[in-house]
């Protein structure tokens, strides 16, 4: 809610509080506000990184440059709250833009939104890579993160019902004490592809982990969230990852070292790899409907009331049954999901997306990223859950199970 004047020709002036709902949803805000751009977040080059955030209703924003994603408060010793702080300019469409001249490789970065409630930091909802906890965005060249044989790896093409998943949480493969593998890479990234591992009782031995994945005969793995969660890298207990906090972000639990953003991206790419040798596909399940935390999530933070549905009494919707759905049915929101799952296609290899309660984006928005996903890999496959689970009026829009002809493909 913002506060601002009104005067009236025949009393005083008075404050009057407004919602910017309805400055959200009026046509007028889509057109001259919405950003055509897929370069929002940082675009790197060695000589320079242009930073641009889509933050129409700020009245200022910074960008703060960190040598350390580790915030000194939760680490003493390797944390460091250093930083360099430069402003941005307002360009066209709602977008902040600044550009930083050199090599800001591994650095870290994050923003701070000023607003008529106050000002606050946040790690932009456009970050590719982060530090320990998601608290600080990372500046990536990604090409320094491939693989030896990165460029050459891939899958065979399959039609949808050519598809054999099979699906499981990063850390189960590896949780139980018949794993028998590495110490260090139980429950992480590389546990799932550490070969060798067996398991004997009563004269009998048998394959485990990734050994015993491959002797399925499945040729896609289904891997439950495995993108930055709201969670205590450092101490983690287990979760199921419903919990997003970094949408194009990997969890930093799952690395060997949740401290150095680039450890994570390694460590994956090298699970795709091995995985594909074995003409086994990773299907990444995404869960865009809804976030841990409204109020602590970077959407909030950084451009408040517009990433989420929100009942006539102004209350989040709660028709995920977890606290808030994303409003997808906006240009900016539908958009992020197209760029994210495009993102995840063309850095991460990734060969489909399971969607969780899909059927609470609408058909357009679900058109628009398969589309754009499919130019990138042409036998992407995309499914999801498709329950019927929102009774408003914005119902015939959304893509449950009545509406999933809608959009062939999926």
């Amino acid at each position: 809610l913002y506060t601002v004047e009104v005067g009236y020709t025949d009393g005083p002036t008075v404050e009057s509080i407004i919602g910017l709902s309805g400055l959200f949803d009026d046509p007028y805000f889509a057109e001259t506000m919405t950003y055509d751009g897929d370069d929002l977040g940082v675009t790197y080059t060695p000589e320079a990184s242009t930073f641009k955030a889509w933050a129409p209703t700020v009245s200022a924003l910074s960008l703060r440059l960190y040598d350390s994603g580790t915030p000194v408060a939760l680490d003493a010793t390797l944390g460091n709250d250093t930083y360099v702080e430069h402003d941005f300019m307002r360009a066209t469409k709602g977008v902040w833009e600044i550009t930083v001249t050199g090599d800001l490789h591994g650095k870290y970065y994050t923003f701070v939104a000023t607003h008529p409630t106050g000002t606050i930091e946040l790690t932009d909802p456009y970050a590719k890579g982060a530090g320990v906890n998601g608290i600080r965005g990372m500046i990536v060249d990604f090409s320094k993160t491939n693989p030896l044989g990165w460029e050459e790896v891939n899958y065979p093409t399959l039609s949808p019902t050519e598809i054999i998943p099979y699906e499981l949480h990063v850390a189960d493969l590896t949780s139980d004490p018949s794993w028998n593998g590495t110490e260090a890479n139980r429950k992480k990234f590389l546990g799932l592809i550490e070969e060798g591992t067996t398991f004997t009782k009563d004269g009998v031995t048998v394959k485990t982990g990734f050994d015993h994945i491959k002797e399925l005969g499945v040729n896609a793995l289904q891997i439950i969230p495995f993108y930055d969660q709201q969670n205590d890298e450092l101490n983690p207990s287990f979760n199921w990852g419903y919990n997003p906090q970094n949408y194009d972000v990997l969890e930093g639990s799952y690395s060997s070292n949740p401290h150095d953003g680039l450890v994570r991206i390694r460590e994956f790419k090298q699970v795709v790899q091995a995985y594909a040798k074995e003409d086994i596909r990773i299907i990444m399940d995404v869960v865009y409907n809804h976030v841990a935390s409204i109020s602590a999530h970077s959407f909030t933070k950084l451009v408040p009331g517009y990433y989420f549905r929100y009942g006539t009494d102004g209350s989040p919707d709660n028709s995920s049954g977890v606290g808030n759905v994303t409003a997808s049915e906006r240009i900016m929101m539908e958009r992020y999901m197209r760029d994210s799952t495009a993102f995840w296609v063309k850095e991460y290899k990734i060969g489909g997306f399971r969607f969780d309660l899909m059927g609470l984006h609408t058909t357009v928005s679900m058109q628009t990223l398969y589309d754009k996903v499919k130019e990138i890999r042409s036998d992407i496959l995309i499914y999801g859950e498709a329950w019927d689970m929102d009774d408003s009026s914005r119902r015939p829009t959304l893509f449950h199970q009545a509406n999933v002809h809608k959009v062939p493909g999926i």
